[in-house]
This record gives structure tokens, sequence and C-alpha cells, in this order.
């Protein structure tokens, strides 16, 4: 396997809005945070997610 390593650090800010029901239970949210994502070239050239991480700063009810 090879990689690519970058030095220092790179993130990008993001914002998430969602809502989620499920018979009686409903609920919806704002989030805020960093997201990193990574891919991975595939052995047909195709680039693809390979990892990806989400932190949140703040969450609030919509």
């Amino acid at each position: 396997m090879r990689s690519i390593a970058i030095p220092g650090s790179f993130c990008v800010g993001a914002f998430l809005s969602w809502s989620y029901e499920k018979g009686e239970t409903k609920m919806s949210r704002n989030q805020t945070g960093y997201t990193l994502t990574i891919y991975r070239r595939q052995a047909d050239r195709r680039w693809k997610i390979w990892k990806q991480m989400w932190t949140d700063v703040r969450v609030a009810d919509k």
C-alpha cells in the first residue's frame, strides 16, 4: 500500500443540518464542526473515500 504524507494539518469547517423520524420519535439538529476526508485511488484509477472523521464543535436543536 502506498500513502501520501502531508506535513502540517488540514481540516475543513462544516455545517450539517439533519432530521430523524421513526414512528413517534422525531429529532432535528444543526451541527457545526470540522471534517477530514481521506481518499484512496482504486485499481481502476478512480478516487473513493477511504476514511472520514467528524468532530462536533457545536450541536443545537433546530
